[in-house]
């Protein structure tokens, strides 16, 4: 029951699995956050975030004597987090002036209509999505929209690594002239 309830926002992973594949999916994740350079990482990045962004926008609420919504302000700067941390690349939610974020928007109503799936008989919230009426349309738009986003993030990634490994290429190119007698000497 539950599994499926929450597929189209979760898919399989380990947020997702339940009993054996949830053990075998943790284990192996566990791995990886066990490693102390991806605690140093995910450390310095955090730091970096509350440094640069966080005091920012907390000294500017002061400064204007605005009031912030503080769940608001801890989101963002969680999301900025984990997507530097995963696609290192920034998607700076986390900024002056606090402007609405789609990819958040859309993941929030994703989580709200996969929710109302709970509380809504089976057969009801199956025939909504088939005919993609109601929270299910919802649902379906959001997810589309964070779909985008991750998706343009991986783009914008394999770009920037393409980029770097041309750079890279150029060095060991130019390194290699440098340390090549030319045929005049």
């Amino acid at each position: 029951m539950g599994p499926s309830f929450s597929r189209d926002l979760l898919g399989d992973g380990i947020f997702s699995a339940d009993d054996e594949v949830w053990w075998c999916q943790r284990k192996a994740a566990s791995l990886e956050f066990y490693f102390a350079k991806f605690r140093a990482l995910t450390t310095s990045l955090l730091v970096k975030l509350v440094h640069r962004r966080l005091l920012s926008v907390l000294a500017d609420a002061e400064a204007a004597s605005a009031t912030i919504d503080h769940q608001d302000v801890l989101l963002r700067l969680m999301f900025d987090n984990i997507y530097m941390i995963i696609f290192s690349v920034d998607p700076e939610c986390l900024g002056p002036g606090l402007l609405e974020i789609l990819f958040a928007k859309a993941f929030e109503d994703a989580t709200e209509a996969t929710i109302l799936r709970f509380v809504t008989p089976t057969t009801v919230w199956h025939a909504m999505h088939m005919l993609s009426l109601g929270h299910e349309r919802v649902l379906q738009r959001s997810l589309a929209s964070v779909d985008k986003f991750a998706y343009d993030m991986i783009c914008k990634r394999k770009e920037e690594f393409a980029y770097d490994m041309i750079c890279k290429r150029k060095e060991e190119v130019a390194a290699e002239e440098e340390t090549v007698p030319s045929a005049g000497h």
